[in-house]
């Protein structure tokens, strides 16, 4: 009986070291997609997108998101494959500050949006509350 379990909480602490290790990766961005899709792309498109990419992985949020809203603003020179990776790192940063609410910050959602709505041709929506609409609650 002791020979079996020690191999389990071996196995138990080993498991628990990777699950750490692994929640301490600090919520990074995956930008290897966002990358790819921009080799073959024009200089100037290129270089915007390498500034986001740049921003992105040094946890500059809001660099990172406000360059690929800027890149978006061009929506119709931008292929699909190159939309939909910056779709899917517009998500990945939602996720990001939606997990680590020390990395959450309205100006990054701001400019999520802003990029989100110029890749969908339509004006973007407002992030946030507007303090003038919230109501106080009643008192009982």
């Amino acid at each position: 009986m002791k020979q079996r379990i020690a191999p389990i909480l071996w196995g138990g602490f080993v498991a628990l070291g990777l699950f750490i290790t692994g929640c301490g990766k600090g919520g990074g961005i995956d930008t290897a997609d966002l990358d790819a899709a921009f080799v073959r792309a024009e200089p100037e498109v290129k270089a915007t997108a390498t500034t986001a990419v740049q921003a992105l992985k040094a946890g500059k949020f809001l660099d990172g998101a406000t360059a690929l809203a800027n890149l978006a603003r061009s929506a119709e020179s931008l292929s699909e494959d190159q939309k939909n990776a910056m779709i899917n790192v517009g998500a990945m940063i939602q996720v990001v500050m939606a997990e680590d609410g020390d990395k959450a910050d309205l100006a990054v959602y701001q400019a999520v949006e802003d990029m989100m709505a110029a890749l969908d041709g339509r004006e973007a929506s407002t992030v946030g509350t507007d303090p003038d609409r919230v109501r106080p609650p009643e008192e009982f």
